[in-house]
């Protein structure tokens, strides 16, 4: 591509990232939408305040700490926190969720500068800006995203010739593994798209040189996992586990909607002819299978919501996947109907189809909106409702509500089940129940309204002859045990 017509089209990118952004700030996240949210959050919290433990910043009772040593450490990979750490402490709480836009407008820029350099327009990038997942997921406090985008920045360091690119190539795939420790996985891989590319003076060098740099990435992260947890493999905590069962129903999954968001993005690694086709096939075909063997992947109640949500796991190798489809279209759809449409068809189907992405993305956003609303309503309702400090006996993403300790009151949380079955033997818990001498509630917030408690809520209702406290949320149920 000639520079002046790379230019323009990075003015493009640029106009469209703004107009990205004024989305973004006009449906403003007002409250976590996810669970695993409130550890980021609070992690970012407690170092905010020069601390590694919740007591040493003042938060004795946090969510989703845990004891090692005598004191409660965030159990939450480092990197995302660290990124939210600024925002906490120049804007306060609210503000935490502007680093998830900074973070999806550098994956975007970083995808444009990989497109150049692999002889793209870095317009291709908005493939990027506006996937639904990488979207939804940039209004969050998440880490698989930001994982991403330093993958995107790994993968560019390997276009450049040299020791110095392989370096940077390992320290990228570090820094993707501070924000979740599985992308370390891809180290490996992309040593050996280096290892084994033809143009490199020093291949085999250059490839050990990424694997150290990662390495010593990985250095750090022991280091802290020895101060944070005393272990070098950090918290051992069980968040999931991987089986062979899980393949074919997981595998059939991805693969419809990777084949429907964005349409043919499951294939396109396997008609990318880049200098990277190898890199992106190693990390977008390991992750697919590797994420296919979990036991989990995010639900919502509407198929295509759950095949743009249930992709989340997988934004580690989205970019990237991104970047390889945006060739195959260049290659296979754009360059046949540049030589075959007039002149200046195809810049205006662009523009409209920009200014379409653009306008899905609002309406992507306005949905999500109207859910973020509804939990900060079952929020004010829990806060109205149970008095602070209460025993509060919950089912579904409470947490997520009260969590955060700013601004909203603080209760002694208790998970009633997961996962359709008990969290700790009911034995136990209705002997804590029975002896419990001040009133105790039982809170279930549904992902949608009407949805149905369980059998297993039920019978503790039943048992305990709880009443229903009248709220005024829809996704929200509450009910209470008055002293006896």
């Amino acid at each position: 591509m000639n520079s002046r017509r790379t230019a323009r089209d990075w003015v493009a990118l640029l106009l469209l990232m703004c107009g990205f952004s004024a989305v973004f700030a006009w449906y403003y996240p007002p409250v976590p939408s996810i669970e695993d949210e409130v550890g980021f959050i609070n992690q970012a919290l407690v170092w905010s305040r020069g601390s590694l433990s919740a007591e040493g910043a003042g938060w004795p009772d946090l969510a989703d700490f845990a004891p090692v040593g005598g004191r409660h450490v965030g159990t939450r990979h480092p990197g995302r926190s660290l990124v939210a750490v600024p925002f906490l402490a120049i804007g306060g709480g609210r503000a935490v969720f502007a680093s998830g836009l900074m973070l999806h407008l550098l994956g975007t820029a970083l995808a444009g500068g990989l497109l150049v350099r692999l002889g793209r327009s870095p317009l291709w990038a908005a493939l990027v800006l506006f996937h639904p997942t990488l979207a939804i997921y940039s209004r969050t406090v998440m880490a698989d995203g930001a994982a991403g985008a330093a993958l995107l920045l790994a993968a560019w360091a390997t276009t450049v010739a040299g020791a110095r690119g392989a370096v940077w190539a390992g320290l990228a795939t570090g820094l993707a593994a501070l924000m979740r420790y599985h992308a370390a996985l891809a180290l490996p891989i992309i040593a050996g798209s280096i290892g084994f590319e033809r143009d490199r003076a020093r291949p085999r060098r250059d490839a050990w040189l990424c694997l150290l740099a990662g390495c010593a990435v990985g250095v750090s992260i022991v280091a802290y996992n020895l101060v944070a947890f005393q272990s070098p493999f950090g918290l051992v905590k069980e968040r999931g586990f991987f089986s062979l069962n899980f393949l074919i129903p997981n595998g059939l999954f991805y693969a419809g909607s990777l084949m429907i968001v964005w349409p043919g993005l499951l294939l396109a690694p396997l008609f990318d002819r880049s200098s990277i086709r190898w890199l992106v096939r190693g990390v977008t075909g390991f992750f697919l299978l590797f994420f296919s063997l979990y036991y989990f992947h995010d639900q919502a109640p509407r198929w295509l919501e759950t095949a743009i949500v249930g992709q989340r796991l997988l934004q580690v190798a989205l970019p990237l996947w991104i970047v390889s489809y945006a060739g195959v279209l260049d290659d296979r759809i754009v360059a046949p109907s540049r030589r075959r449409l007039p002149r200046a068809v195809l810049p205006a189907l662009v523009a409209l189809g920009c200014l379409g992405l653009l306008a899905l993305n609002g309406l992507a956003f306005a949905r999500h909106q109207r859910h973020l609303v509804e939990l900060r309503e079952a929020r004010d309702a829990l806060a109205a409702n149970v008095p602070e400090g209460s025993l509060v006996v919950y089912r579904g993403s409470v947490p997520k509500l009260v969590g955060v300790p700013l601004g909203v009151p603080s209760y002694r949380l208790r998970r009633l089940e997961f996962q359709g079955k008990p969290s700790e033997e009911p034995g136990v818990l209705f002997h804590d129940l029975d002896s419990a001498a001040a009133p105790w509630y039982l809170a279930d917030l549904g992902k949608s309204p009407g949805e149905p408690l369980s059998d297993y809520a039920r019978s503790v209702i039943a048992r305990y002859r709880l009443e229903p406290v009248p709220v005024s949320s829809s996704v929200l149920s509450i009910f209470v045990r008055r002293a006896p």
